[in-house]
């Protein structure tokens, strides 16, 4: 599943994402299990966070916020 960031919704997410400091983002993935590599620059670090919260809030993920895959391909 790719991320369209013409959808007004990731848009959104996105525009959330980029006022924050790359300390916060990296805290925020941290805290979702997911790990920043360390020479990833600030604006891979940021769209890591927007496809995070996107398939988060997609409703592909289970309670604990862990990625569920689909069903069939």
């Amino acid at each position: 599943m790719a991320i369209d960031y013409n959808d007004p919704l990731v848009m959104e997410e996105f525009n959330s994402i980029q006022i924050m400091e790359y300390d916060d983002v990296v805290a925020e993935l941290a805290q979702s299990g997911v790990r920043a590599p360390a020479d990833m620059g600030d604006m891979d670090v940021k769209l890591m966070l927007v496809e995070l919260r996107t398939v988060t809030k997609s409703g592909t993920s289970d309670a604990n916020g862990d990625a569920v895959p689909p069903s069939s391909y």
